[in-house]
């Protein structure tokens, strides 16, 4: 219940729209706690459709490929790179914006570029969730990724599948 405490003012909201007083839920709160939790989950649907919906790009970070994932109203766009397979950098070790465009501009001949656009098969907060939970992140700082789309306009284009 803690995490409410941080939700108050979107919980009150939710709700007033579910035309539920204070006084109301007062009583759910003593008389009926099953509708209490009940109430709980939907706002919980509610926060988590809200949080989805505001996503607009995910990267996803592992040793050899770092890719991005912006969300449009149809389709999804993949844009990256990954690491040739001689190189021994792992990219999970660069924790800051800088160090990762520093090795880009340092090492071209190390990269395989990759863009890919995928439309959607389900809803697309359906899809920005499965791209989330497969070790995404939201990205808060997108200068790594327009550090990226602007140098892969500039390079030798690769391609991924982006159903993989």
């Amino acid at each position: 219940m803690d995490e409410l405490e941080k939700l108050e003012k979107e919980f009150v909201r939710f709700l007033a729209a579910q035309s539920i007083t204070a006084v109301d839920y007062q009583n759910i709160l003593v008389a009926d706690p099953q509708k209490q939790l009940e109430l709980i989950d939907r706002f919980s649907d509610v926060v988590l459709t809200k949080t989805l919906s505001n996503i607009k790009i995910l990267e996803q970070k592992t040793p050899k490929r770092l890719i991005y994932f912006t969300f449009y109203k149809d389709h999804a766009a993949l844009h990256g790179f990954e690491l040739a397979e001689s190189q021994e950098t792992d990219l999970t070790n660069f924790s800051h914006p800088e160090q990762i465009m520093h090795f880009i501009l340092t090492n071209p001949l190390h990269i395989n570029w990759l863009k890919g656009i995928k439309p959607y098969r389900k809803e697309k907060l359906v899809e920005i969730l499965e791209v989330l939970e497969n070790n995404c992140l939201i990205v808060q700082d997108d200068s790594v990724y327009q550090f990226i789309r602007q140098k892969f306009d500039n390079a030798e284009q690769g391609s991924v599948n982006c159903d993989q």
